[in-house]
């Protein structure tokens, strides 16, 4: 090539690098177009092929081919075949990241090429950015050996590193503009949870955020189903559809969306044919409603559960779902799942709260009734330490001042194993051994009146020989205690939509001798004792855990230093009391019941209103921090500290707002590993983190750099854009129990926490630099022994 031809295409190159770089919002296909368009005219390459690589799967796919101008049918003809862990020139060139040339026609046999494809001359390069191949560009020449120079391979070479880098920089776009779009829509069901009052206008508003992330999502076309494992039963809450006015329900489990919740996967039909062949392969789904163009189904989890599944649909030929509505619809909803869960929890609180309101309104003329009631409660919350056997005769004891209890028992029912078990009994006003009396053994799968109740979470009443006759003749109910009775009642004991009981009263001689006002006392007294009994099981139960926890702590393995572990159990320990000071709790419904009463007199009892709110403070918090015991403590081992700190920082930017940038800058060298508890330096470096992120307060920056120093040291530096640190404060910054937040919130316990346990490696944390309204920059050092 002589000196003029060689400018010449370094001129044409130079174009085609231009038009590539301006294009960053080409698709794919149009950038490997542009390539062949400008090679072909102005670098006189008639014959070129394109391969892409997925290194994860080892999989070679040509994109492009042009075989002297014609372009090949790279799907269909034979040779261009898609092909993972094969050995051809396209892989040779892509593992060893050089270039290969085939010079010869007699070398391309030798190299076994495609007969219908043998070229004279062969040359190929690898398409890489930094040290990744992205793929290879091929050219070839039919008709002469030896027809390409040393020039023409630099020319390929700058071609292909041109094209790599336009792939990479639209591939980093899409993934850039994917993640915005997720991130946000995150957001908006986040705050959507809190801004709509019931299901209803939230279903709509999920609805509104899945079209502004998917706009091809028609208008009509979109649903969720619920499912409650519980009861295994299917609903619809939501459902637009352009051609159904409704879907049949009970066909739910035999179609798609029944599919998704039973598999607890993902499901992308995007072609007719894909939902055929997808038919034909499960051949017990059937389709449901009018089958669409397009279809995807994801399934909503919640705490490890399946609740149902997000189904968005498509009855046109232009609108079809690929991988990016899989990828954006599955990545938002563990958020809607979770969303949704809390907004039924409200709901159901508020359903909960009008049914005792409207109790309380039958209860405003039993003033004995409303004492007897405020007593039972002050007693019930008065000590969290109260026993099952204390509440229960609690219960019957103040039972007997409102109704006859002559006869009367509490049933205890453990959902796990599916027994009923009496713990309290009284027969003709003698209390009786509930462990000796045959009629009082536990049971399994009765069919009793207790069993209706609790399978029905209903109250019984049966105030005459014929009801209570009439009850045992229906099929499936049983008699226990030798006769039907002529009145009876019973009522659940619920705690949490968890039935943990029954209490029930009876006489074996008269009709009539109980109320529906007596049922509905009876029923309030069973929805107080519901929350003791809860709430002395989770004690029981963290207790226990608590006795387990420290036995382990104590049988630790003795390679692990005593002064760690007594850290350890201290850093348990102030963790719990840090949450317990900082959470926020809503006051339980039925405390709020018998306050509203109290409130309701004309001069109410405060005394009670304070045992009322130690209860809430003693009980709440405490119990909802047990399952912190739990997590397992790990051993001494040697930290990759850029590993973690990337975790926690990647962990950080999914919980701010968006307005908060976390950067975390890549260390210049290999870092020297640190030897410690990586649980224990996560939560220190993490405390310090949160600690910017609350002094940034909506907006700003948090840079964290991570280093070697002297080659004895690991050295962190987290900055923040936040607050800053007034100079007299500085030093008790780290000291336990001193807060500076202007909010009053907060014991200091985070940053001495992370003090403690930098301290215990041997290492220091300090305040490098602060200035008020400007941020704070936290200096961690760690030896790497």
């Amino acid at each position: 090539m002589d000196s003029s031809q060689y400018n010449q295409k370094i001129t044409a190159l130079f174009e085609v690098g231009k038009k590539l770089s301006a294009g960053i919002r080409l698709s794919e296909p149009e950038i490997f177009d542009l390539i062949y368009q400008q090679a072909s005219e102005r670098l006189e390459m008639k014959s070129l092929s394109i391969a892409l690589y997925d290194e994860v799967t080892d999989t070679v796919r040509f994109v492009l081919a042009y075989a002297d101008g014609r372009q090949v049918d790279v799907e269909r003809e034979e040779g261009w075949e898609t092909r993972t862990g094969a050995d051809g020139k396209t892989e040779e060139i892509i593992h060893t990241k050089k270039i290969l040339y085939v010079p010869t026609l007699e070398e391309a046999k030798k190299r076994k090429f495609h007969p219908k494809y043998l070229p004279n001359s062969w040359l190929g390069v690898p398409m890489m950015v930094s040290k990744n191949v992205l793929g290879v560009i091929a050219t070839y020449h039919y008709g002469q050996d030896n027809f390409y120079e040393k020039d023409d391979i630099q020319i390929l070479l700058t071609l292909a590193d041109m094209a790599a880098i336009a792939i990479q920089n639209l591939r980093l776009y899409n993934e850039h503009t994917k993640r915005t779009a997720e991130l946000s829509a995150a957001y908006e069901v986040s705050k959507a949870t809190y801004q709509v009052e019931n299901l209803k206008d939230f279903y709509e508003k999920i609805h509104a955020i899945v079209q502004e992330l998917m706009p091809s999502a028609a208008e009509n076309n979109f649903y969720i189903v619920l499912y409650d494992s519980d009861t295994e039963k299917y609903s619809l809450p939501y459902f637009k559809d352009e051609y159904d006015d409704e879907l049949p329900v009970d066909k739910i489990e035999g179609g798609l969306a029944g599919y998704v919740i039973s598999k607890g996967i993902q499901l992308l039909l995007g072609s007719p044919e894909e939902r055929e062949q997808f038919l034909k392969e499960h051949d017990k789904i059937r389709t449901v409603g009018k089958p669409s163009k397009s279809w995807l189904g994801v399934p909503l989890k919640a705490s490890g559960k399946i609740i149902g599944v997000l189904v968005v649909k498509s009855y046109s030929d232009n609108i079809r779902y690929g991988k990016s509505e899989e990828d954006i619809l599955g990545f938002i909803s563990e958020q809607i799942a979770m969303a949704i869960e809390r907004v039924r929890a409200e709901e159901e609180l508020r359903k909960h709260r009008d049914r005792l309101e409207e109790r309380t309104k039958q209860l405003e003329n039993l003033n004995h009734r409303k004492e007897v009631l405020i007593k039972l409660a002050q007693k019930l919350t008065s000590a969290i330490q109260l026993n099952e056997d204390g509440i229960l005769r609690l219960i019957y004891e103040n039972a007997t001042e409102l109704m006859d209890t002559s006869n009367m028992y509490i049933a205890l029912y453990d959902e796990k194993t599916d027994i009923v078990r009496f713990g309290l009994a009284y027969v003709e006003g003698t209390q009786i051994n509930v462990n000796e009396d045959k009629r009082y053994k536990p049971r399994s799968g009765g069919m009793g009146k207790t069993e209706a109740i609790i399978r029905d979470k209903k109250s019984l009443f049966h105030p005459t020989w014929a009801e209570s006759d009439a009850w045992y003749n229906e099929p499936g109910h049983k008699e226990y205690t030798g006769k039907a009775l002529p009145s009876w009642m019973g009522v659940p004991v619920i705690a949490n939509e968890k039935v943990l009981g029954v209490v029930a009263t009876y006489n074996e001689s008269q009709e009539y001798v109980y109320t529906k006002d007596d049922l509905e006392i009876l029923q309030a007294m069973a929805d107080i004792a519901a929350i003791a009994l809860g709430n002395a099981r989770l004690y029981d139960n963290l207790e226990m855990r608590v006795k387990e926890r420290t036995a382990e702590l104590e049988n630790a393995q003795e390679g692990i230093a005593n002064r760690e572990r007594e850290l350890v159990k201290s850093g348990i320990a102030m963790d719990f009391i840090h949450k317990m000071n900082n959470l926020a709790g809503t006051i339980p419904a039925w405390i709020s019941l018998i306050k509203r009463k109290l409130k309701s007199e004309s001069n109410p009892d405060s005394k009670i209103i304070e045992y009322l709110d130690k209860i809430n403070q003693d009980t709440g918090l405490l119990l909802n921090e047990a399952n912190e015991l739990r997590k397992p403590i790990s051993e001494p081992e040697k930290i990759d500290m850029e590993e973690v700190v990337g975790a926690i920082v990647a962990q950080v930017e999914m919980m701010v707002l968006p307005d908060i940038k976390i950067i975390f800058n890549d260390p210049e060298d290999d870092l020297f590993p640190v030897y410690g508890i990586k649980e224990q330096i996560a939560v220190a470096i993490y405390s310090v983190i949160q600690n910017g992120v609350k002094a940034i307060s909506g907006r700003g920056k948090i840079t964290v750099d991570i280093k070697n120093k002297e080659g004895k040291y690991v050295e962190i530096d987290i900055s923040d854009t936040g607050c800053g640190i007034s100079q007299d404060k500085i030093d008790s910054i780290f000291e336990y129990g001193k807060s500076f937040w202007t909010d009053k919130k907060g014991t200091g316990y985070g940053l001495w926490r992370a003090r403690s346990i930098i301290q215990s490696m041997k290492g220091n944390i300090k305040v490098v630099n602060t200035k008020e309204g400007e941020g704070t920059t936290f200096t961690i050092t760690l030896p790497i022994e």
